[in-house]
């Protein structure tokens, strides 16, 4: 049964991944993830001991960490 406060929620408990779910959505071993609470470098909810990734903080993460490629054009003029 979904009550109207769950409806306007704007945060679904589907929403969010366990440190497997985590893991696997970015290719990453899950002691890599631990890595990454450990440094706080994306943002977690800690339940019971286990943790959770919002679907929104790991896109967030995975576009942070993009890498702008280099033209030749730009390589060009840092060689001058």
């Amino acid at each position: 049964m979904t009550t109207d406060s769950t409806k306007n929620n704007d945060t679904s408990i589907h929403e969010y991944l366990n440190v497997k779910e985590f893991a696997a959505a970015l290719r990453l071993s899950v002691t890599s993830c631990y890595r990454l609470v450990q440094q706080r470098l994306i943002p977690f909810h800690r339940l019971r001991g286990g943790l959770r990734f919002h679907q929104k903080d790991v896109d967030a993460y995975f576009k942070a960490c993009r890498v702008e490629s280099v033209t030749r054009k730009d390589y060009e003029c840092k060689k001058e």
